[in-house]
């Protein structure tokens, strides 16, 4: 449908209005000295409060979730962000992944994103505590008050009366799937203050372009939104390509007047570049040693771009059909690809087509252009085309590039309203587009309302998406870890057997696509200990000689002494005295904290007469765990078969002070005292 067009100050001939006319996609502003109407009106509002509730709405389900996969590393272990207001300094002059190294260790990447973790900060000091439901929420209207700002920057950009380009952009951007990875993660509040704060630089700088002096005080609150969006997230630097771009497009200026009218722009760049050196140096390069943490690792240049080239046709098919969906695509879910494959080819030259097209549509400013050039501007810094950027692929990376996708779905939709108008089939030209637009929003609104709910923690994530990503060394691990951790939650001997042997199932697939991976080799040997199988000596010794600085080695004579106190159990239920006690002084030995296995040893003790010994033992085992009342009446009978009547006496007492009807210990006490 054409645009009504207002007539400027000079009068246009009727060729040129017909040329105007047939291209209300390729120019859809008027002339920029043409009276617009303002957005701010009813029907604007409106709109607002639908994308607002709509956007919130779909997501309103991930206010109960917790804190899942990042969360812990920028929340719950950042010792800065858990000073509360006190930690804000230490957020904004260092690096934001210091609060979660430990002492002496250094990130593989240099990241400054402070921002979003002062928010979390003070979210922890005015709470006192930590809360995920309230960062949930908080994320959530972030995303509503994002969209809000997006609508108004589209009608600016827009007649106010172009409903598909307008309002249908901002609708399905609102409900696509791609974005749950943002909206319902809570670490990543930097992307979506990022955007939100570029979109706040972008209506600034729009405005300002509408005044006549060259400072104004647009021009000083675009300095400020741009500086928040940096530091909110690195990825805002593409705001440099995006801004005269809009500019170009929107407000008809020439592309050398557009790069100057953006000069407020690159002067924040050039002090928050100045600034994040100063602060954390710049080193881009990654030193990942591994495939896991970085799948570029060690591989050939032409082997780096064909991947890289297959990922960008990835993540189109993510956008036109996002599912499955996973927290996770990296060792093997995506393998590395050569230039000898189909794939990767045929998305070499449909994006140089794409550049092509490109090239051609610019001067004639066809919208179709401008959505094309911000997905590929905005997708450009985290593709690792440019740099190693410390992620493969991730579903997070399209949240600013999907606005372009977003735009081209309403492009298409207005033109079949305006198709439908020129043949004259009036009673369908709005009604047919309205039809789709509503359908695929609800479609991906159900989508994204199912996926918000399963990031409701690490547990239910893992589990359920490794279905999605089978071939992840990392997806394979996580769910065997969560396997293990839902184990430890039931009681019904069957169910828990069910989970372990689950776990051991993705560790073990695990194993088989990295067989250097250490945390499946716990993960494993951690199953087997729950379910008390022996073989968990093997993978424990196993992961040893293969990570000995692996952290969580130092648990392994913990569960390994677990172990030897259930053999020593199964020999003292056969009466083998002599092997029971052999186990029981090894698992001690392994763990002296094991109370149970001093226990036990006291009581084999016991049996041989070793009675100081066995006093001894018991002595150890109630010092550990002093709530225990049969720990105590044990350690009176050794104390009498020693001759210490005095400390049997004590011993009995207090087996009385934890259990009161204990009758034994009654009756020995009535006896002593005789």
């Amino acid at each position: 449908m054409s645009a009504p067009k207002y007539r400027s100050h000079s009068p246009k001939s009727s060729t040129q209005t017909n040329l105007s006319q047939k291209s209300s996609l390729v120019q859809p502003l008027d002339n920029p000295q043409s009276k617009k109407p303002s957005v701010w009106n009813y029907t604007f509002w409106l709109q607002a409060l639908a994308v607002f509730l709509i956007g919130v709405g779909v997501y309103i389900k991930s206010w109960q979730n917790e804190y899942a996969v990042d969360d812990s590393f920028v929340i719950v272990e950042n010792i800065h962000t858990q000073a509360g207001f006190a930690g804000i300094p230490k957020l904004l002059f260092r690096d934001s992944m210091d609060g979660w190294q430990q002492e002496g260790s250094k990130s593989a990447v240099n990241y400054y994103r402070p921002l979003a973790l002062i928010t979390f900060a003070i979210e922890k000091g005015i709470q006192g505590k930590n809360n995920p439901h309230v960062s949930h929420i908080i994320n959530t209207l972030l995303y509503g008050l994002l969209l809000v700002l997006l609508l108004y920057l589209l009608c600016l950009y827009f007649k106010p009366k172009q409903f598909f380009l307008t309002l249908g952009t901002v609708l399905i951007f609102a409900v696509h799937p791609i974005h749950t990875e943002v909206v319902a993660n809570i670490k990543s509040r930097d992307e979506i203050l990022a955007f939100l704060f570029s979109i706040l630089t972008l209506i600034s700088l729009f405005k300002s372009s509408e005044k006549k002096s060259p400072i104004s005080f647009y021009h000083l609150i675009t300095l400020i939104f741009y500086f928040l969006a940096l530091l909110s997230k690195e990825n805002s630097v593409t705001l440099l390509a995006i801004a005269p771009l809009t500019l170009y497009f929107f407000k008809n200026q020439p592309p050398k007047k557009a790069i100057i009218s953006c000069w407020p722009l690159l002067i924040v760049f050039l002090g928050y570049l100045a600034l994040r050196i100063g602060i954390i140096g710049f080193n881009l390069k990654l030193s990942k040693p591994d495939p896991i943490s970085n799948r570029f690792y060690e591989v050939d240049f032409l082997t780096k771009y064909a991947t890289i080239s297959y990922i960008l046709l990835f993540y189109i098919r993510l956008l036109f059909l996002p599912h499955p969906l996973s927290w996770d695509y990296s060792f093997k879910e995506i393998d590395l690809q050569s230039f000898s494959q189909p794939l990767p080819i045929f998305s070499l030259l449909l994006h140089v087509g794409i550049f092509f097209y490109l090239w051609q549509c610019l001067p004639g400013k066809k919208l179709i252009a401008f959505a094309l050039a911000f997905y590929l501007i905005t997708l450009s810094l985290v593709s690792n085309l440019i740099i190693d950027i410390g992620g493969f692929v991730g579903e997070r990376f399209l949240f600013q590039p999907s606005l372009g996708f977003c735009l081209g779905v309403a492009i298409a939709l207005s033109w079949l309203q305006q198709k439908f108008t020129e043949i004259k089939l009036t009673q369908v030209a709005f009604l047919l587009p309205l039809f789709l637009l509503v359908s695929i929003s609800a479609l991906a609104g159900y989508k994204t309302y199912l996926r918000s709910q399963e990031w409701k923690n690490n547990e239910t994530l893992f589990i359920r998406d490794v279905e999605a990503a089978p071939r992840s060394a990392q997806a394979n691990m996580a769910c065997g870890s969560s396997c293990i951790s839902r184990a430890k939650q039931i009681t019904e001997t069957e169910q828990k057997k069910y989970w372990l042997r689950k776990a051991i199932y993705h560790s073990e697939i695990a194993l088989k696509i990295f067989p250097w991976y250490a945390e499946p080799l716990y993960n494993i040997g951690m199953a087997y200990t729950l379910l008390g199988d022996t073989a968990a000596f093997r993978y424990f010794r196993k992961l040893v000689q293969l990570a000995p600085n692996y952290p969580p080695n130092q648990f392994i004579p913990k569960h390994e002494s677990s172990l030897y106190l259930m053999l020593g159990n199964q020999h003292w239920q056969k009466q083998n005295i002599m092997q029971a006690k052999e186990y029981y002084q090894i698992a001690v030995k392994k763990a002296p904290e094991n109370y149970a296995a001093w226990y036990h040893l006291g009581l084999c003790y016991e049996a041989e007469k070793k009675y100081e010994q066995a006093l001894a033992s018991l002595e150890n085992a109630v010092s550990l765990y002093p709530n225990e009342a049969t720990f105590w009446y044990a350690l009176g009978v050794m104390a009498i078969n020693a001759n210490q009547k005095e400390k049997a006496r004590q011993a009995w007492q207090k087996t009385l002070s934890l259990a009161p009807n204990h009758e034994a210990a009654k009756r020995n006490l009535e006896l002593i005292n005789q």
